[in-house]
Formats: structure tokens, sequence, C-alpha cells
């Protein structure tokens, strides 16, 4: 990045708050070594003015401007072809927003609640360097073009006039040749401009696997997890050409680097088969592997790179096999030098590859027939990435195939042997590692909870089963009587709800971690959330949190994880195994789902309906007193606490009108909220008439 450290800046913020201008003269004031200068515009027509006009360096705009928006001043100065950094700040906190913000122009996006100076001078100068950067591109582009055209119309000239005389056209094929070369300079430029694109698309398509995903375990009709699974399918083969473009462009721009390490290659393949067995048992395939007796125990090699080979090996072998198997298999060998040569071989059944593809299909963008792309889709650069990983490892990839019968790709590289004791984290290498995890978790010793839970259904959820597996529980519904409590009293651990009423769990454990560096001591917090999203996980470790757990909880995973962080041995406890178990539960309870969650316990199913129903009349109450005052904070939080308490009795249908409530209260669609409600009011008392014949 370009020195920007002696330059004075001019910033221009348009906002219409006179508050949120001080706050920011200030933040600029506070940055070391500032030499900023701030304007202020609190007017959206004069804002626009003023940008241009093109006198300041850089433009904060706020979202929120009277009637008007950031967002459309951004779009409305884009449009008329502002060349100037511009950042969006806002108080919202919705992923989306960030999102239309970066494609319709902003070169950043800040949340008010989280500017610093740093971060304010960060994003300042990132901004800055990157419309540099931009600006720079596009202008090496139109010279380019400029350039060429000019040169193709001299040339044409001189050849119309000079067609005689050989050292004129010596003199054409050289400028045709600095042209070249010049073009090649801009693409490689577009190489490095499209991997920092390919990475920021990326970010987002994640978050939307990850929730779709979520959306496939709850209880779902036919027909939505038809549309469901399509949905994942779409975005995953999204986000594979989005990675393979990153990765392309990187090894391109020479940004691409190996991380070599102890590694048991052995499980690598394990990994891939089991990752990739679920694809092949769709398409009726068999996926197996082999493994030779002469294979290392341990190498050393960037297992993560050799797991990506395999992965894009076996993928291709699936997509383009319609019956029959694949087999993954790995050999060991010596190589001309005498290194030990570890050799991998995907076998499929299909389709083939004619004798004269076998080498281009390596080859960026190319595919072994064109109608490939539309039967089969995919950029054509899975191959192409494989053999310059294989080649950066010091090996090769080639196949051997023959049409209609099959074929094998062959993966070699040179590895050094490593001694097992080299390898980190001897657990994860030995073969019984998940049993001794599992034996650990029942042989716990009884730990002191703290449980930290605003919906009485979590808490007397989590309250019984970790009563039931030995551990005290001292149980409170928010973070300010959790924070009173852990002074009073000592705790072996603290299960942590994010979202609660007067003090957050974020809130909480910064001011837990801020006690103990003054008192010592370090109590392990444990975050437990419905939400899943990118930059969850992130904000709980940040906040000081050691782990971090959605919801609904996996118990045996949160009972592992405690068993982590209190690893201190004790007598076994023996559960509860033989209770008797009632008959499983009709509609509108999935009885399946709620017995695997509740680990069997009919009994605690049935408490935790009725104590369901207590709260309901509440929650509801508080939804239709939100929907009247159209307070879309409001609503948002008590469909949030109803989602998750219902998803932990399995009610489904209340679960989805709990997700469609959270969604109306973030359109801020509050007539959509009342039909919501006249469902809800019925699913209730369904329940309600279910819970009395028990």
């Amino acid at each position: 990045m370009v020195n920007m450290v002696m330059e004075r800046l001019n910033v221009l913020l348009i906002d219409d708050d006179n508050d949120d201008y001080l706050i920011t003269r200030d933040l600029l004031a506070d940055i070391e070594g500032s030499r900023y200068e701030l304007d202020w515009e609190s007017d959206y027509e004069s804002a626009s003015e003023q940008i241009a006009r093109g006198v300041h360096d850089v433009y904060l705009i706020d979202y929120r401007l009277g009637e008007r928006t950031g967002l459309d001043l951004l779009k409305e100065v884009v449009a008329k072809g502002c060349r100037g950094p511009i950042i969006l700040l806002t108080g919202q906190g919705y992923h989306e927003l960030d999102v239309e913000a970066m494609n319709a122009g902003a070169m950043d996006y800040l949340s008010k609640s989280q500017i610093d100076p740093i971060l304010l001078d960060r994003s300042i100068r990132y901004s800055i360097q990157r419309k540099r950067d931009e600006v720079a591109l596009l202008e090496a582009n139109e010279n380019l073009e400029f350039r060429v055209r000019e040169r193709t119309e001299e040339l044409a000239k001189a050849n119309q006039a000079l067609k005689s005389e050989v050292t004129e056209r010596k003199r054409a094929q050289e400028d045709m040749l600095s042209a070249k070369d010049v073009a090649e300079a801009a693409n490689k430029a577009k190489s490095e401009f499209l991997a920092k694109m390919s990475h920021e698309i990326r970010t987002p398509m994640n978050g939307v696997i990850g929730m779709t995903n979520l959306a496939l375990e709850t209880d779902l009709t036919d027909e939505q997890r038809h549309y469901l699974n399509s949905a994942v399918k779409s975005a995953e083969a999204q986000l594979e050409i989005i990675n393979d473009i990153l990765d392309f462009s990187k090894i391109e721009a020479h940004k691409f680097e190996l991380d070599p390490i102890a590694c048991d290659l052995r499980q690598c393949v394990g990994d891939v088969v089991e990752l990739m067995s679920h694809h092949a048992q769709e398409r009726g395939l068999s996926l197996t592997s082999e493994t030779g007796q002469d294979v290392p125990d341990v190498v050393i090699a960037d297992s993560s790179r050799v797991k990506q080979v395999l992965m894009n090996l076996v993928g291709n072998a699936v997509k383009f096999t319609k019956s029959g198997e694949i087999i993954l298999r790995l050999d060991c060998g010596q190589g001309a030098s005498g290194s030990d040569l570890l050799r991998f071989e995907v076998r499929d059944t299909g389709i083939g590859i004619p004798s004269d593809r076998t080498e281009s299909i390596f080859q960026a963008f190319s595919q072994a027939d064109g109608s490939t792309t539309r039967e089969y889709g995919g950029t054509g650069l899975g191959l192409a990435i494989c053999s310059q990983l294989a080649e950066m490892m010091g090996g090769s990839i080639w196949v051997e195939s023959e049409l209609g019968v099959g074929s094998t790709f062959i993966f070699v590289i040179p590895v050094d042997v490593a001694d097992r004791a080299a390898t980190p984290g001897d657990d994860a290498y030995t073969a019984d590692a998940a049993q001794h995890r599992a034996d650990a978790v029942r042989n716990t010793r009884s730990l002191k909870v703290l449980l930290a839970e605003d919906h009485p259904v979590n808490q007397e959820l989590a309250e019984t089963i970790l009563n039931k597996r030995g551990h005290s529980v001292v149980a409170v519904s928010n973070g300010r009587l959790a924070l009173e409590a852990i002074s009073n009293q000592q705790f072996d651990v603290v299960l942590m709800d994010v979202q609660m009423p007067e003090v957050d769990g974020l809130e909480a454990t910064r001011q837990i971690r801020a006690r103990e560096r003054i008192s010592g001591g370090h109590v392990p917090i444990i975050a437990m959330t419905a939400n899943a999203i990118t930059g969850d996980k992130e904000r709980c470790l940040e906040s000081g949190m050691d782990a971090y757990a959605t919801k609904p909880i996996d118990f045996e995973k949160l009972l592992q994880v405690m068993c982590e962080l209190v690893p201190v041995e004790a007598a076994a406890i023996s559960s509860n195994e033989d209770a008797d178990v009632p008959p499983a539960t009709p509609a509108p309870i999935d009885s399946e789902a709620a017995m695997a969650l509740l680990e069997g316990d009919q009994v605690l199913l049935h408490r935790l309906i009725r104590l369901f129903l207590t709260d309901s009349s509440k929650t509801l109450d508080e939804i239709e007193e939100a929907i009247a005052a159209s307070d879309a904070e409001a609503l948002r939080r008590t469909a949030h606490r109803l989602k998750g308490a219902s998803s932990n009795i399995a009610a489904t249908r209340i679960n989805e009108v709990a997700r469609l409530l959270g969604s109306s209260a973030q359109d801020e669609n509050f007539d959509a909220a009342k039909d919501q409600v006249s469902i809800l009011k019925s699913e209730l008392e369904s329940l309600r008439e279910y819970a009395e014949s028990l």
C-alpha cells in the first residue's frame, strides 16, 4: 500500500446528526499522527453537490439521511461519475446492507457501534488505496485500448504505404509484440484484482450455505426440503466456481503458498472419502479407498492442498460417472533421487476422455468436450489448479483414460517421512481418539455450572440434561444476574446465552474477564446462541469466551467441550438408562427429533411442553405489543426467543412461524407479522390440546 502517513486528507461526513459529527471529529482527532481535515454536510442535496465538486479525499455517508438514505446518495453520486472513495456508516446490523453497499460502489462498510480510531483510520486509508488501484486499473485499460487502437491505425497506414519494405514489416511485428506484452501485464493486474473481489464474494456465499443447511435441519415439508436442497446445491456450485477463480488468480499472481507440516495422509484419504460419500450415493455410485502397506504413518506435506487436489479429482469422477464405482488408492514408492514418493490414484468407470484431450484438460478453462460445459457445468479451472498445485509440491499429475470405459487420474508428490512424535496433537492421530473423548465426557467430575439463559424452557432443558450427568447448576435469566452470581460463588464453567435482557452475554463476558485481570483466575465461558451466521463465533471469542455452541444445543458436543475446558477426571457418572420411556409423541411435536434432543427422556419432554405453554401467553402478548407499536427490534428479539424455545421441544411448526416472524421484523413488514400471529395462535392451541391429552 502507498504510504499515506504524511498526507493531509480531506474528509467529508454526510450525516444529519450533530452528535455523530462530533463523535467522528473526535475519533479522527484521536488517531495517532492525525492529519485529517473534517467537513460536514447534513443535507442530502448539498451533500450531492459537494461530492460532485470532488475536492475531498474520502466521503463518509450515514445510512440514515432523513427521508432519503445514504444508500440512495451512494448510488446517485456513483451514477454521476464520482471517482472518490465512499464509506457507508450505519447503525443497522443487517448483513444484506453490507453486500448492497459494496455492490453499489462503496469501498467499505462500517457499523457505528464498532468504530474506534484505529478501525476508522484503517478503513479510510484502505478505501483510498483501493479506489486509487481501481482508478489506476481502469485508466491502464483505457490507455491500453487507446494505444492498441492508435498503433493498429499506424500499422495499417505503414503497411499500405511501405508494403515493399521488409524493414517496416519487421518494425510492425515488433510493435505488435510490444502491445502483447502490455496486454499481458494488464491481464496480470486484472487477475490480482479478481483475486481480491472473489474473496469478498465468497464470504457471503459461505453464509448463504450455512444458513440454508441450518434450515434443512428443521422440520420441513417435502416441497420445502426440495427447494432448500436445490438452493444448497446451487450455492455450493457457485462457491466452488468462486473458490476456483480465487485459487487460480492467487497462483497466477504468485501469492499462493504451501504450508507443509507433519500429517497423516491416510487420514487425509479417509476424510476425502467421507466428505464425498453422500455425493456418490446420490448418483448410485460406490466410493471406496485403498491404502498400500508401505505408506508411512506420518509425512511432511501440506495436507490441506493434498486434500484439495483429491477432492477435485474425486468430485470430477463423481460428476462424470453415471454408474459403477470410484476407487481412491494411496501407495508409496521411491523417487529417482531416493526420496519417498506418494502416489494417489482416482479410478472411475465414467465416460472417459479422448486420447487427444488428456493433456489439454489440465489447461485453464478447458474441458474434455465443449458439451460438458453445458451437461456437467464447471469452470474448467479445477484440473488446472490441481496441476499447478502438484507442480508447486514438486510432483506431477496426469490421466490414463479410455472412452466409454473410465479414467484413472494419477497424482504423485515427493515427501519426507516424519516421526509420529513430531505430529501436533497426538490424540488427533490415534485410531481411538473419538472413543477416548467420548469416555472422557462420561468420566468428567461433577461440575458446578452457571447457566445464564433468559428463556424458562431453555433453562429447564439445560438444567435437566446437566443434572442427569451429575453436574450442579445455578440458573439466572440475564447477564446482570450472572455477574452477581459469579461475584458471590465459584463456578467450574459458565454457559452464557448471547442475547439476554439488561446485560447481554457478550458484555457480561467482557466484565467477567475485566474482573479476572484484577483478581486473577479464569472461568471457562461457553457461548450459546440461536444465531449461526458469519462473525458470531468471532465476536464471542473476541469478548473473552472460550467456546461456542449453536441452538438447538447438541448436548453431547457441549459436554465434550466442557470436559476439554475443565479436564479433571473423577468417578464415572452413570446415566439413567433404565428409565421408562413413554410411547413416541404424535404431532404437533416431532417425536423422533425430540427424543434425540432430550436423550429419550419423555417425562422431561412433557414437562418442557407445559412450561413452554405457560410462557407462551406472555410471549404472544409481547409479540402483539411489538406489532402494535411497529417495534421491529422488540419483535425480532421475542421471535428469536420463541424460535430457540420451540426448537428445544421440536415444535417444528411453531419454530417455522417464529422464523417467519423474525424475517418480518427484519423487513419491518408488520402486516405479514399480523397474519403470522394468527397462525401462531392456532399452532399454540393445537399444542395445548396435545398437552392436555398426555
